[in-house]
């Protein structure tokens, strides 16, 4: 870990720390809403989508989009579901004395999205996100009449989602609503420089949106399952908490010392690891133990994995498992 930490001072490429304590706000809330699954917290994987909005830029062509998405999202979603695939397995066999439906199992895999259990529950993150860039990258492109048009139908969709979306492979309808984050996002990098006192705006946006998430009245948003929660407001919830995290970022990031930002940057850079690997010690520990240490271990198998991976930089296992993250997902 501290050599790592350290080769992030020679990198040519200088990242965004207001932007990396976002995604590590992202990475943390998504572990904890895993974790304490009781408490009404959901839609966290929103922040993302938000984010590759904001940070969208229009110098890629769509063939190029694909295939660095492709890099990015499916080549390690496929090289991590084919080595988790192996213990998930292994493990149905274990103590059972009936049959075990094999196949069906391993539809399920395949067709991923909702029907993809533990140990693969984010596993639906990443083809969403394809998905939603992807689309984004030809709407932005498009006649204004038509980006308009599929944002409307987007909401249209959300509103009536238990009609509309839900086991879709890959969790492809909820790609397909996520460009309303990514719009939000690409909106809000143009409305930002002109709010006036942002900090003060974002901790009373935050406020808000607190209160209408304990009191109920933004209901809780499953994106995996293409819940979108209460009609048009979960989602500009999720949107306005997003977007005011980014504010408050910035005097945060100003605030942090040279190796706190390091550290912060490193543990983003680990995000595919964390997204993917995170519920493989909640599939495996039993229920008698402690929530707080569940999320320790949570964090701590990743970033474990991520740091073996790191020491082969060159190697075939870390440009598939984790691909460089000097990229905006993550």
């Amino acid at each position: 870990m501290t050599a790592y930490l350290a080769s992030a001072q020679t990198e040519p490429q200088q990242r965004s720390v207001r932007i990396d304590l976002v995604r590590l706000l992202g990475l943390t809330v998504v572990v904890a809403g895993h974790v304490w699954a009781q408490f009404p917290i959901g839609g966290y994987v929103a922040i993302f989508f938000v984010l590759a909005g904001y940070l969208h830029s229009g110098r890629r062509s769509l063939a190029a989009e694909v295939r660095y998405q492709t890099w990015k999202l499916l080549i390690p979603y496929a090289a991590w579901l084919l080595l988790l695939a192996i213990p998930y397995f292994v493990r149905l066999t274990l103590g059972r004395t009936g049959p075990v439906d094999f196949g069906g199992r391993a539809l399920d895999l395949l067709w991923g999205g909702e029907r993809a259990t533990r140990p693969f529950t984010a596993f639906w993150f990443m083809t969403a996100m394809f998905v939603a860039a992807v689309l984004f990258r030809v709407l932005v492109r498009a006649p204004r009449w038509l980006y308009v048009g599929c944002l409307v139908a987007a909401l249209a969709a959300s509103v009536f989602d238990q009609e509309l979306l839900g086991d879709r492979p890959g969790a492809a309808d909820v790609g397909a609503v996520a460009i309303l984050f990514m719009a939000a996002g690409h909106a809000y990098r143009w409305i930002e420089p002109k709010i006036d006192r942002p900090f003060t705006a974002a901790l009373a946006v935050i406020a808000g949106c607190a209160i209408l998430v304990a009191s109920g009245t933004s209901a809780r948003m499953t994106l995996k399952a293409a819940d979108f929660g209460t009609p048009v407001l979960s989602v500009a919830v999720a949107v306005l908490i997003a977007v005011a995290a980014l504010s408050l970022a910035r005097p945060l990031a100003r605030s942090l010392s040279a190796n706190a930002s390091r550290t912060v940057t490193a543990l983003v850079r680990m995000g595919t690891p964390v997204i993917l690997l995170h519920a493989v010690p909640l599939w495996l520990l039993p229920d008698s133990v402690p929530q707080t240490v569940k999320f320790v271990l949570a964090w701590a198998f990743p970033v474990c994995v991520a740091l073996a991976l790191l020491r082969f930089p060159n190697s075939w296992a870390r440009r598939t498992l984790m691909p460089d993250k000097n990229h905006h997902l993550l």
